[in-house]
C-alpha cells in the first residue's frame, strides 16, 4: 500500500475531519426529523 503522506499527517487529517463533523453535528437541531424514530433511524413506510 502506498501512502501519500506519513502517519502523523494522516492522524492530523483524521482529527481535523472528526472535529469538523462533530462541530457540524452540534449545530443540528435536537428535535426529531419527520420520518425518524427517537434513535435517529429512518422508520419503514
Amino acid at each position: 500500500m502506498t501512502f501519500l503522506f506519513d502517519r502523523d499527517a494522516a492522524e492530523q487529517s483524521a482529527r481535523a475531519l472528526f472535529t469538523a463533523v462533530s462541530d457540524r453535528i452540534s449545530l443540528l437541531p435536537t428535535g426529531n426529523a419527520p420520518g425518524c424514530t427517537s434513535t435517529g433511524r429512518a422508520s419503514a413506510r
